[in-house]
């Protein structure tokens, strides 16, 4: 039977109680001088049906506590797939998470796991810990909140976070007239940059390659933008509704459309149908960055336009 209440000192096995797990100790301790006076009892010794009690007993008081300290374990360490807690294993996993660069008001740097929905609850704590006491002037992370576009460092500095990538670091600035942000985009090799968005604030949507990706506009038809970055100007702009989703290098979008044969009209919800007016259609259309070349898939939905 495991060393109850390890957890809190050497946490190698916990019921993520913290203190709580004193509670677990203590009636391990009971359960394990119940087991000894049982099994030293005459009577037990000489009765074969005692002695399958006693077993029964054992064999629950097992199951018991093996569901307290794995699966079944508190908050405070929740399961993770793994009994020991934290293992050697699970440390080497920590080393391999995409890992986050806490820029603090001393100038010190402190680095946490962020990335994987999987991670220990301590780290969070920490985390809260220093968000607390500390003033924090950055957030520097790996990650993408731009699917299908290419993975970035991201430095958050209060409203205006930067963007790195191999080539090209983007800067993204609040508007001080409009919505959207005016964006700075920097050659990291030539140490050349240039900006965009200063008339009307743009809102950055990811970078393929040397195209960035622009989105531009407050309601729900928008314009979509694809900026060559060596180049410095736009190469494709087209109106959208909807959200853009990025596929292997293609963007795909849905664009109104005038729809004149009735055949080719799809059918429309009747949740739409029962607003009485704005109803329209769209076209799923797919925009190649590499080859510069859009594509018309034939593929509508009945929309609702405010």
């Amino acid at each position: 039977m495991p060393i109850f209440g390890q957890g809190i000192f050497g946490r190698t096995i916990s019921y993520g109680l913290e203190l709580g797990d004193a509670f677990y100790a203590l009636m391990s301790f009971v359960a394990f001088v119940v087991f000894m006076i049982l099994i030293n009892l005459k009577k037990i010794k000489s009765n074969l049906k005692s002695k399958r009690t006693v077993a029964i007993f054992v064999y629950l008081t097992i199951i018991f506590f093996s569901y307290s300290f794995t699966v079944g374990r508190g908050i405070e360490y929740a399961w993770n797939g793994e009994i020991l807690y934290p293992s050697t294993q699970g440390q080497e996993k920590n080393n391999d998470y995409k890992s986050s660069t806490l820029e603090l008001g001393n100038g010190d740097d402190v680095i946490v796991n962020l990335e994987d929905v999987k991670m220990d609850i301590i780290y969070l704590k920490r985390l809260l810990d220093l968000c607390s006491s500390e003033e924090i002037n950055a957030l520097i992370t790996n990650g993408n909140k731009f699917p299908g576009t290419d993975l970035y460092e991201l430095t958050a500095h209060t409203e205006s976070p930067v963007y790195t990538y191999p080539s090209f670091q983007i800067t993204t600035v609040p508007h001080e007239e409009t919505n959207g942000y005016v964006i700075t985009i920097k050659n990291v090799k030539s140490d050349l940059s240039f900006t965009i968005g200063e008339e009307w604030g743009l809102y950055f949507q990811g970078l393929i390659g040397h195209y960035m990706i622009i989105d531009e506009g407050t309601g729900t038809m928008r314009d979509l933008s694809v900026y060559d970055l060596q180049e410095q100007k736009v190469v494709f702009k087209n109106g959208y509704v909807g959200s853009l989703e990025m596929i292997e290098g293609k963007i795909h979008f849905l664009d109104q459309v005038q729809i004149e044969k009735e055949s080719e009209k799809p059918e429309c919800p009747q949740e739409i149908i029962d607003i009485g007016y704005g109803i329209g259609y769209v076209e799923k259309l797919i925009y190649d960055i590499e080859k510069g070349k859009m594509k018309r898939t034939g593929e509508y939905q009945c929309w609702y336009f405010e």
